[in-house]
């Protein structure tokens, strides 16, 4: 069995790890791939932000981090990297119902999107026939992020067999997030997501709002690839419908006021991005302090990246105390999770803010390190 192989490279990569720099968020992530392994364990592993299910992202994206988060700590280790055959083998001799599961962890801890591709593309009439609302995300999501077209088909699957309103939007706008940020086809998008307003979103439930306020989020985005001027105002509508079930908290659910905060202080993030370019940096500044402020007091497993967007800001706005400060905060928030991409920008901010502070000699020792340390294990100040 090719789980055993795995298996053995786990153990090895383990022992190898001992008394060794390592990323705080290995351990976690570690055991998110041994419990699938152990195919006797259909329990899920507990988990927080620092193993995010990449293969279940709203944007489709193609992540970077678990593969970089991979390779690095395979080099501590001092070992050689599985081979993609290897895992596509893995991933292969899984069954239907434990296929999602395999998936997920595969992605998580080795970031090789392509060695699960080649096998979803073999099963493809075995998956859509399966009937499988996750594992038909899971599988269109990492097609999505193969810029394959065929992952349309395994969203349209996942909107027919959802169980909820909710479900079955979730599938349409991703397949829309797809046309929009990975074709290039906001038109095309745009249409979906109107589809989908109306087959979903003109019944009242307890996730309406926030399936709105992600709508238009997502439709501000393809304004903004056409140049369009109502950008700005499909924020303001996306940020409304946050807000409103803040305010109406006690009628909704755990999930979905927990869900709503990450949205909110996304759209918060976007409209930031936005008053930047219009070259308006204080009041990007000021939305994204008060985007910390509700981070912190309401959605607090978000507060690293609120922090590491309001330092950015604040260096464009000259403010380099204040940058650096807030920085140095993000970074060993964003280390703990293991959250590689934003470990760098921070540090690149931290790079910039002391070199306009004069203080050359850090400046110069925290971007030797950016090359050779992508888990932040050396810290600030490059020791």
């Amino acid at each position: 069995m090719y789980s055993a192989e795995v298996q053995e490279h786990l153990d090895l990569l383990h022992d190898n790890l001992r008394c060794k720099p390592m990323s705080p968020a290995f351990t976690e992530r570690f055991g998110v791939l041994k419990n699938v392994i152990d195919s006797r364990n259909y329990s899920p592993f507990p988990r927080t932000m620092s193993a995010p299910c990449y293969v279940s992202d709203l944007g489709v994206r193609k992540f970077l981090d678990p593969s970089v988060f991979y390779k690095s700590h395979i080099q501590i280790a001092e070992l050689k990297r599985i081979s993609e055959s290897s895992l596509s083998n893995f991933v292969r001799e899984s069954n239907i119902y434990h296929l999602k599961r395999v998936i997920d962890a595969v992605v998580l801890f080795f970031g090789d999107y392509d060695a699960v591709y080649k096998v979803i593309c073999e099963r493809k009439s075995d998956i859509v026939d399966a009937n499988d609302y996750t594992l038909l995300i899971y599988c269109g999501t990492v097609a999505a992020a193969c810029r394959d077209r065929g992952c349309l088909e395994y969203f349209d699957a996942a909107e027919r067999v959802a169980s909820n309103c909710t479900d079955s939007y979730a599938a349409a706008h991703r397949a829309a997030a797809f046309e929009i940020k990975r074709m290039e086809d906001p038109r095309s998008g745009l249409s979906r997501l109107a589809s989908a307003r109306d087959k979903y979103l003109n019944q009242d439930n307890s996730c309406r709002l926030l399936d709105e306020g992600l709508m238009y989020n997502l439709m501000a985005l393809a304004y903004m690839k056409m140049g369009d001027f109502r950008v700005g105002e499909s924020i303001e509508h996306s940020a409304d419908r946050f807000i409103c079930i803040e305010n109406y908290g006690s009628k909704f659910d755990v999930d979905t006021l927990s869900r709503a905060g990450r949205y909110r202080s996304q759209v918060a993030i976007n409209r930031a991005q936005l008053q930047v370019q219009e070259n308006k940096p204080k009041e990007a500044r000021a939305t994204l302090f008060d985007n910390v402020k509700f981070a912190r007091d309401y959605s607090y497993e978000y507060l690293p990246e609120a922090l590491a967007e309001y330092s950015y800001v604040a260096y464009l706005d000259g403010q380099y105390l204040q940058a650096l400060e807030v920085a140095e905060e993000a970074f060993w928030r964003l280390q703990q999770i293991g959250s590689l991409r934003a470990v760098r920008s921070i540090r690149e901010i931290l790079v910039a803010c002391f070199y306009r502070l004069g203080l050359h000699d850090k400046a110069k020792r925290l971007a030797e390190i950016l090359e050779v340390d992508p888990l932040g294990v050396k810290g600030i100040c490059g020791f």
